[in-house]
């Protein structure tokens, strides 16, 4: 919602239903809030990953108008996170990943390029292949190795990781 919208809104608190027009508008700032990314305040916990795939505990260090170095290389990464879950979430994500990219390889154009896709119409992990155009993503030389990797992963936790979906 752009602050135009927000203004029209606020405007028309005056009209009956304006209470659950602002309602709505928050809890759409809200959402779009809480999908940038998350800066800890000096002194404040976070959590991270280590090189191990483990999920620690941290303070944030402000050190004279710059951040403690690692928590500005993990910071710089995506690899600060406000919960515990996120974190571990992440790791979950990033298993997956890894095991996409052992068995994927690069684009090839006007051959069968093999992906796994989620059908939001369906609710179901599905496989196509495009052979002209690119829209990034894992590629799998044939259907049977993306089946392969689907097997391999999970239908659940590809739904749930790899493409975000809460059903």
């Amino acid at each position: 919602m752009e602050n135009k919208e927000i203004i029209d809104v606020l405007e028309k608190l005056c009209s009956e239903n304006g209470k659950e027009q602002l309602i709505e508008a928050v809890e759409e700032w809200k959402k779009k809030e809480e999908n940038k990314s998350w800066m800890p305040n000096n002194g404040e916990n976070y959590y991270f990953i280590d090189s191990e795939g483990v999920v620690l505990k941290h303070t944030w260090k402000q050190l004279e108008e710059r951040h403690d170095y690692f928590d500005g290389s993990r910071l710089a990464i995506g690899n600060v996170f406000k919960t515990e879950e996120e974190a571990e979430f992440e790791v979950e994500r990033l298993k997956i990943l890894k095991i996409m990219k052992d068995y994927s390889r690069p684009f090839e154009f006007e051959e069968k390029n093999w992906q796994i896709v989620y059908g939001y119409d369906s609710g179901e992990i599905e496989t196509v292949y495009e052979r002209i155009n690119e829209y990034g993503g894992y590629h799998f030389d044939s259907e049977e190795t993306a089946q392969k990797v689907i097997d391999e992963i999970g239908e659940d936790r590809l739904k749930k990781y790899y493409f975000r979906c809460v059903n």
